[in-house]
């Protein structure tokens, strides 16, 4: 069987794909990892998908089980929380330094991706929704600049997407969500710095409680 990796390192390219199998959900919480049907679906030896489950496991995404493989990490509320308490810092001093360094073609394209979300979000179309909306939270911080702070926030954002994508269907698009959005971009394209700071973290505040009602929910807190 011809693997569809073909770029070295080989193990980076099955970090990469097992990382969205887990986060889009296709990988389950708790779900023990078939080692021979993920070398069967990637063409690949047993050698290169273990280095990748040993970074994966680094991630806090699996955790590898002596002598019995490895299994998909359950989704805690607290390291949910934990995970939005640094989002929430960093796109709150992001939005502050969008407002002092941003061109007006950057705040336009934020506009333009603000858009977006409300009109899937009047559409209920909640995948496209929230591809927007990551996608503006992701072009306001990468606007600061600062590559070890879009790194940083990148990471975070994998993470939580996984406890989102988990409890999408449990809770409906709140409308308050775009009401919040509304205010956010409001403030960045008047480049109110104390507003847009305080408009995000209010923002990040309440998908938070609506994350973790939904873990609660679901049963989830491991």
């Amino acid at each position: 069987m011809t693997s569809p990796f073909h770029t070295e390192p080989l193990h980076e390219r099955v970090v990469a794909a097992i990382r969205e199998m887990i986060i889009s959900g296709r990988l389950a919480p708790n779900e023990r990892i078939s080692e021979k049907a993920l070398c069967d679906q990637f063409g690949i030896s047993r050698t290169p998908l273990r280095e990748a489950l040993k970074v994966l496991a680094s991630e806090g995404l699996i955790c590898l089980l002596p002598r019995r493989g490895a299994q998909v990490t359950s989704i805690s509320t607290q390291h949910t929380r934990e995970k939005f308490e640094v989002v929430r810092l960093i796109e709150g001093e992001a939005a502050r330094m969008v407002c002092e360094r941003a061109t007006e073609a950057q705040l336009t394209q934020l506009g333009a991706l603000h858009a977006k979300l409300k009109s899937a979000h009047a559409k209920r179309l909640p995948r496209d929704y929230f591809a927007f909306n990551e996608q503006f939270h992701r072009a306001m911080v990468e606007m600061t600049g600062n590559a070890t702070l879009v790194d940083i926030h990148a990471s975070l954002v994998d993470h939580l997407r996984r406890a989102r994508y988990s409890t999408m269907l449990i809770q409906d698009m709140d409308p308050r969500f775009v009401e919040e959005h509304d205010l956010i971009c409001q403030a960045l394209l008047s480049r109110d710095s104390d507003r847009a700071e305080a408009a995000v973290k209010a923002h990040q505040d309440s998908v938070e409680a609506s994350v973790v009602h939904g873990l609660g929910g679901s049963g989830r807190d491991g």
